[in-house]
């Protein structure tokens, strides 16, 4: 399932209240234009999103807490049928897409 729909939901009205929160206030009073202020917070919630997944979040499937000893052995078998591996931390550049 994808969230995206739901990020340009809140993004969008997240930046219609900045809005009439700068026309409300005048913009004089406001330190940044509301465009700055939509990338600020939107940069702060992907920046506790990404440590909450560091920390939160297994690096494969046998150290994963939440799973017990069974549900480990079926993931590692649904991923040998992949022959997908379980980890890799090698880097690939040929994977790695420069804009």
């Amino acid at each position: 399932m994808s969230t995206l729909g739901y990020g340009f939901i809140i993004t969008t009205f997240l930046a219609y209240i900045l809005q009439q929160l700068a026309e409300r206030l005048g913009e004089d009073v406001l330190v940044l234009k509301p465009w700055r202020y939509l990338m600020l917070i939107t940069s702060l919630c992907t920046l506790i999103a990404a440590v909450a997944f560091y920390f939160l979040f297994p690096d494969n499937p046998t150290t994963a807490k939440f799973l017990t000893d069974e549900e480990k052995v079926q993931v590692v078998r649904r991923l040998q049928t992949n022959r997908t591996g379980i980890e890799n931390k090698k880097w690939k550049w040929n994977q790695c897409v420069l804009l």
